[in-house]
């Protein structure tokens, strides 16, 4: 989530989750994300996929970063809620 997105957030994941595993900057959302495409562009063998859980507010986003890599059949697919919350990718 973006730091200014704090005040959305649960009392009881802020009170047992550090701020750095929840917060990103708000100039740059994508910071994670973007590493982890560079990642798993290496690390996933061709035909392997990654599955990542997104803020709901940034799936084109976070999917575009992997589809520009080595991955192809990028969705972003909702949660049991109907809410856009994770990105699949498959390695070419």
């Amino acid at each position: 989530m973006c730091e200014s997105e704090r005040a959305l957030m649960r009392e009881n994941v802020l009170a047992w989750e550090p701020a750095t595993a929840l917060f990103v900057p708000d100039r740059d959302p994508l910071v994670f994300y973007r590493r982890l495409a560079g990642l798993a562009a290496v690390l996933v063998r061709p035909g392997g996929s990654i599955w990542l859980e997104i803020n709901e507010r940034l799936g084109p986003e976070t999917a575009a970063l992997f589809s520009a890599t080595a991955f192809e059949q990028v969705a972003v697919l909702a949660d049991f809620l109907g809410r856009p919350r994770f990105v699949r990718a498959v390695r070419r």
